[in-house]
C-alpha cells in the first residue's frame, strides 16, 4: 500500500494544529493535551525532515524575520528568574515556528491560492461553535454586570477570543469567494 504524501500532509497539519489549541478545547483535550500535542508536533516534523524540505523554500526575507524573533525570545530568557527553563522553551518555540512554517509553506505549494487556507477550517468551524453555543462564567452570570463570556468549549475568554481571531481569515476568505 502506498500512501500519497500529499494526503498525509492534509491529516497532519490540521491535526497538529488542533494539537497545539486542543488543550484549551473542553470536549477535544482528552485526544488533544498537553502530552499528546508532541506526538502530533513530532509526526509533522518528520514527515518534513524525510522530505527533505525543513528549510528548502526559505527565502533571506523570511529567515531575517524570524532569526530576528527568535533571538529576541533567546535574549529574554535571561531575565527570567529559571532561565534554563525559559532557554528550553526558547529553544522548543524555534523549533516548533520553524516546522510549521516549513509546513505551511508544503501546504500553500501544493494547493491553489483559493485553497491555501483550508488547514485552519477545522478549528475555525469548532471555534465558531464554540462561540455560538457560549455561556457566561460565574454562578448568576445573567445579573452580575460585566460578566466575562465565554465558549462552549473553550477553557476562558482569553483563548476564546484567539481562535476567533485565528479563525477570522478563513471565514473572510469564505466570505470573498
Amino acid at each position: 500500500m502506498r500512501i500519497r504524501m500529499n494526503s498525509l500532509l492534509n491529516i497532519l497539519l490540521p491535526m497538529c494544529l488542533l494539537g497545539f489549541t486542543g488543550a484549551y478545547l473542553v470536549y477535544f483535550n482528552r485526544i488533544f493535551n498537553e502530552n499528546t500535542r508532541w506526538i502530533f508536533f513530532i509526526g509533522i516534523f518528520t514527515f518534513l525532515i524525510l522530505r527533505k524540505s525543513l528549510l528548502r523554500f526559505w527565502d533571506p526575507v523570511l529567515v531575517l524575520i524570524i532569526s530576528v524573533y527568535l533571538i529576541w525570545c533567546f535574549l529574554t530568557s535571561f531575565w527570567s528568574n529559571v532561565y534554563i527553563l525559559s532557554l528550553s522553551k526558547s529553544a522548543m518555540l524555534s523549533l516548533i515556528i520553524i516546522t510549521m512554517v516549513t509546513a505551511g509553506i508544503e501546504w500553500v505549494k501544493t494547493r491553489s491560492w483559493e485553497n491555501s487556507i483550508n488547514y485552519i477550517g477545522l478549528l475555525a468551524y469548532i471555534a465558531f461553535f464554540a462561540a455560538f453555543f457560549g455561556k457566561f462564567e460565574g454562578m448568576a452570570a445573567s445579573s452580575i454586570p460585566g460578566t466575562p463570556y465565554r465558549g462552549a468549549f473553550v477553557t476562558g475568554t482569553n483563548m476564546l477570543g484567539f481562535y476567533m481571531a485565528a479563525s477570522f481569515p478563513f471565514f473572510l476568505w469564505k466570505a470573498y469567494q
